[in-house]
């Protein structure tokens, strides 16, 4: 080999001379490390590595590989770290996978460690989870077949995070899986392997028949227009540990579940008592309330204590406010963030699902006036860059319907309604959600509309009803134009 070929570590982490005449080494049979560099050294002028090049190496053995420096020891032990678990993984799936399948995912690999190149250790860990994913053996929770489906799914939406996809009404915990894969595809591979192998994770149990039928049987890896198997299994998981988490320290009795396939009828996701079998809601019980239990929720699972970055009306009246919010969560590097918009909003064409407001994950735009919306409702294809003024509005109610009579005499109607049956002892959980998330779209002259006519039709006190039933936050209660006194209690700012 002459003096002036390269050996170059590229992101697929091959080692590849540029010579002609030069052999292609593969990291994953060939160990990057103090005594492949000796090796090397002995045929080439240089090396690439992620963040560093070291050339010279036919000049000195002892000055260039022997009294490497700490940069070299810390670049060629991160190279070996990144092989070392790529070869274990390439191994496990030619065991598994057939030759068409070897290939998708041998290219969800390349693409993973591109989009992540300068963290290596986030990449060897996530091969590492998906490898146990592959070989678990007949223990496992799940059998060989679905494990490999699942493995496949979770390196794609390791190297595409948008491609995940929600289920009806299950889009707090699906745009939170979309952040998670995007900034922490190791955690995520984690739980869905702890899952798959084990029947539970942090050590609590997840129904089995939840995961162990996949919802759309027919769907092949990489098909965006359905949820995956793999994130059927991140988000019923995600869903129950949300509620163990708002339980505090006591175990919690709520499960949500998948419930199983029957003749002539479709399998739902449930949130259950199952203290009672009594069934609490058809989705998985997380409301806009729920901003600081999202981050709780986010934290358990990546193991870092991550800042706030559900994105709601509440903390965001203005757009002026909007804009600061996104200055925040890219000081943070806090992107991905949630972003809760009008369920029924024109941005999106609509969602699907009877609620009001639908959660998506929200991106940093080409520049300070756009955003990306990334929608878990329609894959890929509903993945879009917008401004950030139509973003925010996405967020407001339209202020046609709010001078609306008949919107304001509906939503009093529906306060009333709550508060009988709360008196009558039959306190509806669907009603308490529609309501609390009602609010999120008020501004301070809509409540003095709604307070009005509820004084005038039922002689009411909404103020009281708002905090004292609805349990808004002393926080919400000041957005919407009160303020609390001693005496009086809540009362409007004049």
């Amino acid at each position: 080999m002459s003096n002036n070929s390269t050996l170059e570590l590229k992101d697929t982490r091959e080692v590849r001379a540029t010579s002609e005449s030069a052999p292609v080494l593969h990291a994953a049979d060939y160990q990057v490390g103090a005594v492949a560099l000796n090796q090397i050294s002995e045929r080439t002028s240089s090396v690439d590595l992620p963040g560093l090049t070291i050339t010279g190496l036919e000049q000195s053995n002892s000055a260039a590989v022997s009294d490497r420096s700490v940069a070299t020891e810390r670049a060629t032990d991160r190279a070996s770290h990144i092989g070392v678990e790529r070869g274990n993984l390439l191994r496990a799936a030619q065991d598994h996978l057939t030759p068409e399948q070897l290939v998708a995912f041998s290219s969800d690999m390349n693409r993973l460690e591109q989009r992540l190149g300068d963290r290596p250790d986030e990449v060897a860990q996530t091969y590492k989870q998906v490898e146990r994913l592959l070989q678990a053996g007949a223990g496992a929770t799940l059998e060989q077949g679905a494990r490999n489906t699942i493995a496949l799914e979770v390196m794609h939406q390791a190297a595409d995070p948008r491609s995940i996809q929600q289920a009806l009404q299950s889009c707090p915990v699906a745009s939170l899986e979309s952040r998670i894969y995007t900034r922490h595809p190791a955690s995520a591979a984690e739980l869905v392997a702890d899952v798959a192998t084990g029947g539970a994770y942090h050590g609590q149990q997840i129904d089995r028949d939840s995961v162990s039928y996949y919802q759309y049987p027919g769907a092949q890896p990489g098909d965006d227009t359905v949820r995956s198997y793999a994130s059927q299994v991140f988000q019923i998981t995600a869903a129950n540990v949300f509620q163990q988490l708002e339980s505090g320290t006591s175990p919690t009795t709520r499960q949500y579940i998948l419930t199983p396939p029957s003749p002539g009828s479709i399998r739902r996701e449930l949130l259950v008592d199952r203290a009672t079998n009594a069934v609490i809601a058809d989705h998985p019980g997380i409301t806009l309330n729920d901003r600081e239990g999202l981050r709780r929720l986010n934290n358990a699972i990546v193991g870092v204590d991550e800042p706030a970055f559900v994105v709601t009306l509440a903390q965001n009246p203005t757009e002026q406010d909007f804009r600061a919010s996104l200055q925040r969560l890219e000081t943070q590097q806090n992107f991905p963030a949630l972003l809760a918009i009008r369920a029924d909003s024109a941005l999106v064409n609509g969602t699907p699902g009877n609620v009001p407001y639908h959660l998506l994950a929200l991106e940093q735009g080409s520049d300070s006036e756009h955003v990306f919306i990334n929608n878990q409702v329609k894959g890929r294809a509903g993945d879009f860059e917008t401004t950030v003024g139509n973003a925010f509005n996405a967020m407001r109610l339209n202020d046609d319907v709010v001078d609306n009579g008949a919107w304001r005499r509906a939503e009093t109607n529906a306060f009333h309604s709550f508060i009988t049956m709360a008196k009558e002892g039959q306190l509806n959980p669907e009603m308490l959600r529609n309501l609390q998330n009602t609010l999120y779209e008020f501004k301070p002259e809509h409540i003095r509309a709604i307070e009005a006519t509820y004084e005038q039709q039922f002689d009411g006190d909404l103020p009281s009803l708002l905090s004292d039933v609805l349990k808004v936050s002393d926080e919400q209660m000041k957005l919407l134009g009160y303020e609390h006194n001693f005496f009086s209690g809540w009362t409007h700012v004049d």
